[in-house]
């Protein structure tokens, strides 16, 4: 049929291609792009002052202040809703 030197040939395609595939897929540049940027996306970060600000409205639910808390607590949500999808839509443009 095709002989040792198909055999050959084979048997370096057999060798080749996970080398190969594992070169590529174990690249810092690769885990950088795909997966660093894919796991930012689905956990963003929250920044310093949002934490401050929902350790105060515990704080403020323990003194009483509770209804005025809550109505400041979803204006605050609903702007850092706000700056997270403008900064996604900035990310997304560039």
């Amino acid at each position: 049929m095709g002989g040792w030197m198909l055999e050959i040939a084979k048997m370096g395609l057999y060798l080749t291609f996970p080398v190969a595939a594992f070169h590529i897929f174990n690249s810092p540049e690769y885990f950088e792009k795909y997966v660093i940027e894919k796991k930012r996306e689905m956990y963003p970060h929250e920044d310093e002052l949002y934490r401050e600000e929902i350790g105060q409205l515990f704080r403020d639910m323990n003194s009483g202040n509770l209804e005025n808390k809550l109505k400041q607590f979803s204006k605050m949500e609903q702007q850092r809703i706000n700056r997270t999808e403008a900064d996604n839509l900035a990310t997304a443009t560039n």
